[in-house]
Parts: structure tokens; C-alpha cells; sequence
């Protein structure tokens, strides 16, 4: 697995070697790192996001579900039922709480409450 993760964040090894399902893998990579990007390679959407976060000097942590895992359906999944319904990818979790899309990122940018969570999820 090539995980991307932050200098805060444990390293891929350490989470990995203590998790054996999706399901643990997805609710373990939520609550420890402090901005999570499920995203797609195959995703232009993805690199908008990534591009958000880089300008405003978060380094997120990003799984990628075209790479990162053997299943991508089974991620589909987890994060379906996470979030009450499928949701689209790139889905962006800050401080372990669901943001949601990239609509709703860039909504909580403009509004000035992006800042806001993720100083509130130490993500600087």
C-alpha cells in the first residue's frame, strides 16, 4: 500500500499491521489523521482538492482507492455507510468529522470555516 501521509500521522506500516479488514482500516485512518482525502487517481476532482490543501499549507493524508486498497467497492461501501448514503469521491474528513465533497469543501472555504476546522484538528 502507498499511502500519503502527513509527518504527524503514524506511518502506513503501523497502521496496516494492526488492522486487518477496510472497514478498521477506514475508521483507523479517519480518527488518526487529522485531514483524511479518500480520493481516485483516475480523479481530476482529487487533484483540485489536493491543490486546496497544498495552497493552504495542509499536507492531508490521502488514500487513494485506485492504489491504496485491494477493493474499491468494499471503500465505496464503508464510506456509504459512514455517511448515511454513497457519496462521491473525493471525500475529505477533517479532524475525524465527515466534510463531505468538494461542493462543501469549497463552501467552508469561502465562508471561512475550513480554516477553522482544521486549526481546531491541528492540521497546520
Amino acid at each position: 500500500m502507498a499511502f500519503s501521509f502527513d509527518s504527524s500521522a503514524s506511518s502506513p506500516e503501523e497502521v496496516t499491521s494492526k488492522l486487518h479488514t477496510t472497514p478498521q482500516l477506514i475508521h483507523t485512518l479517519i480518527h488518526q489523521c487529522p485531514v483524511l482525502v479518500i480520493c481516485a487517481s483516475s480523479c481530476c476532482v482529487s487533484l483540485v482538492v489536493r491543490e486546496l490543501f497544498s495552497k493552504l499549507g495542509v499536507c492531508p493524508t490521502l488514500f487513494d482507492i485506485d492504489t491504496d486498497c485491494e477493493d474499491g467497492v468494499e471503500v465505496e461501501r464503508v464510506l456509504a455507510n459512514l455517511a448515511g448514503s454513497k457519496q462521491p469521491i473525493p471525500l475529505i474528513f477533517v479532524g475525524g468529522k465527515l466534510v463531505g465533497g468538494l461542493d462543501r469543501l469549497m463552501a467552508d472555504h469561502i465562508s471561512g470555516r475550513l480554516l477553522r476546522q482544521l486549526s481546531e484538528a491541528n492540521a497546520f
